[in-house]
């Protein structure tokens, strides 16, 4: 941990310089002193403003009396203030380096002594303006302001995503079945109450048959997710509700040192599922029964691939209807679909979260990108390999990032139909 904090602080000196320096470059073109001068200033006030107001924060949290969780929670704001200081330098920053580039080639450019040579007299040519470096500022302020969104109102504004998924061996009472499918509640980390209530309204206006819920109901502790459990208690769809233990409810994140209790306590965790009417599956199944037709809900404890635990599992979650027919599984992490469930084609479609997008990306129709997409394989969406499909949500809550940058926290609606698989 300590090693991280050093490398990230590294990292992030570099940053500022290096962007510090293209606000330089990008300056010496103002021909008012007063107004170069008050741009550089303003720069690096705003680096002093955050590392005074981290050090102040952290103050403020070592000495309350906040509950553990709490305090967990009110360092998300220095997180947050981390992004809108520094997004918009991971902005700038390319532009800076491009401009570098380009001027290591007109100093390249200008060495060659050739009679004649255009490229000397093109690259001679002074503009007023540094069209790249003007270019980084213009994108490094869209950054700014977009992480001013993802704070203020991205990480609350819910959105209902619908999808319809064929199967030909869907048993014929379960077509047309309704699934609202969340994952990453992440409880302790609202402030707003109210956030937590509307998107819980929004998956009951959907109207769905079923509710199945994909892990990290929590951040550290039980306690966190008490004051929700009467408006979850409320949703009661015709066919139950079904949920999954996440790394955060087995206590993969209680290594922080504000947590007292470095066990987590997994008896108040799962009273608390009940406590908001799921049917927690640790690593067991049930059957939903419709005339005479029947599917499978399976669910594994978190699995993951290190630094995470594996504590689910699979053989056992499905036992002892090994061969049945048709079988939802609900499993925190997408890895665990590539890793473990591909090839069990009687397993048609999995539920997972985890990934959250990294509550930051691009997500217009067709378009979909996430620095998520370099760290996991499927990180959101729907997949299919042959007749097995994976839908992986990307969050109803937050953690780490008080924030969600274009990637809405999402209610997944999904319709089962008979049919063709390849629809």
């Amino acid at each position: 941990m300590i090693t991280q904090m050093i490398l990230f602080v590294i990292v992030a000196i570099i940053l500022y310089l290096y962007s510090l320096r293209g606000i330089f470059i990008f300056t010496r073109k103002i021909k008012n002193i007063r107004i170069r001068k008050n741009i550089i200033l303003s720069y690096w006030l705003l680096d002093v403003a955050f590392i005074v107001f981290s050090i102040f924060w952290i103050i403020i949290i070592r000495t309350s009396e906040w509950p553990d969780f709490v305090k967990y929670r009110n360092y998300f704001y220095i997180s947050g203030a981390f992004s809108l200081i520094y997004f918009p330098k991971f902005a700038f920053v390319p532009f800076v380096f491009l401009n570098d580039l380009r001027s290591l080639f007109i100093l390249a450019v200008k060495r060659v002594n050739f009679p004649g040579n255009r490229l000397k007299n093109l690259v001679e040519k002074k503009s007023k303006f540094n069209v790249l470096l003007s270019f980084g500022i213009l994108c490094s302020t869209i950054v700014f302001f977009l992480v001013i969104y993802g704070i203020v109102i991205g990480k609350s504004n819910f959105k209902v995503t619908e999808k319809e998924i064929y199967f030909e061996n869907l048993p014929p009472s379960f077509d047309g079945l309704v699934l609202a499918h969340i994952s990453d509640t992440h409880l302790g980390g609202f402030s707003n109450k109210g956030n937590v209530y509307k998107g819980i309204e929004k998956i009951a206006k959907n109207e769905p048959d079923i509710v199945l819920f994909t892990g990290d109901l929590i951040n550290n502790q039980a306690k966190e997710g008490k004051p929700y459990a009467e408006a979850f208690n409320k949703l009661t769809p015709q066919l139950g509700k079904y949920s999954v233990l996440g790394n955060h409810d087995i206590g993969d994140y209680r290594r922080w040192y504000m947590i007292e209790d470095k066990d987590p306590d997994i008896k108040s965790v799962e009273d608390l599922h009940e406590q908001m009417g799921f049917e927690l599956l640790r690593n067991n199944n049930t059957f939903i029964i419709q005339e005479d037709d029947s599917i499978m809900i399976a669910g594994v404890d978190s699995w993951g691939l290190p630094p995470f635990e594996k504590t689910g599992d699979l053989s056992e979650a499905v036992s002892p209807y090994n061969d049945f027919n048709f079988i939802v599984l609900l499993t925190h992490d997408p890895t665990h679909w590539s890793e473990e469930v591909l090839g069990k084609e009687n397993i048609r479609l999995t539920l997972s979260g985890h990934t959250h997008g990294i509550q930051f990306g691009v997500t217009y129709g067709n378009i979909k990108w996430s620095p998520a997409k370099y760290i996991y394989e499927y990180w959101y969406g729907l997949y299919k390999h042959n007749n097995q499909y994976l839908y992986v949500n990307p969050g109803f809550g937050f953690v780490g990032l008080p924030l969600r940058v274009v990637m809405p926290p999402e209610i997944t609606i999904i319709t089962l139909k008979s049919g063709d698989g390849g629809k």
